[in-house]
């Protein structure tokens, strides 16, 4: 399986897919879930519980985004249903979990090293949450 392939549960597809320059010309790492209103994207990054930053956990920063672009905060993002947002949860959890247990090289860069297994979708992370 490709590092960016799409992933399929009973929620729905997911991928990861890969880094993009966003509107405010940062680098993010970026996935991208297919939902009935339309294709979204969204912003990982890593979070850090210990000081050393050995393992990580994930965390949502944003999402909504329809074109790559656009990724990097919530200006131009779609506003999406609660029931729409609870199964963008649960195609992130069921992708960091199959993924995680990915060898390390089948992995991509946001999922390499030591992942805790903790996805966070911290307050604000999408329009509707």
């Amino acid at each position: 399986m490709d590092k960016f392939d799409w992933h399929h549960f009973k929620e729905g597809r997911i991928r990861f897919s890969g880094a993009t320059r966003g509107i405010d010309q940062t680098g993010y790492d970026t996935f991208e879930v297919d939902l009935p209103s339309g294709r979204y994207l969204g912003q990982l990054q890593r979070q850090y519980p210990d000081p050393d930053r050995d393992a990580f956990n994930l965390a949502v920063r944003a999402f909504g985004a329809v074109d790559a672009a656009d990724v990097g905060g919530l200006a131009a993002a779609a506003t999406l249903r609660p029931s729409e947002l609870d199964r963008v949860r649960a195609l992130v959890h069921h992708l960091a979990d199959e993924v995680g247990r990915l060898p390390e090289a089948n992995r991509p860069f946001i999922m390499q090293g030591l992942f805790l297994g903790k996805v966070v979708f911290p307050d604000g992370w999408a329009h509707g949450a």
